[in-house]
């Protein structure tokens, strides 16, 4: 009798899916997360790089 109670909530907990949903959403949460992750710090590498061109122009014409 115990052992068909294990193996009906077994049988149960194999067939649930409903926890995969929470899995595949933060799965996308995280990819979209490095995603902006690596393009910010791109973005802040070239408006960087901007900014001391800028400041390397005004320092010439100051001169």
């Amino acid at each position: 009798m115990r052992a068909r109670a294990i193996r009906n909530m077994l049988q149960r907990l194999l067939t649930d899916t409903r926890g995969a949903s929470a899995v595949e959403y933060g799965l996308i949460v995280a990819a979209v997360m490095l995603v902006m992750t690596v393009g910010l710090s791109q973005f802040g590498i070239s408006l960087e790089s901007l900014a001391q061109r800028i400041a390397s122009e005004l320092n010439l014409a100051s001169r």
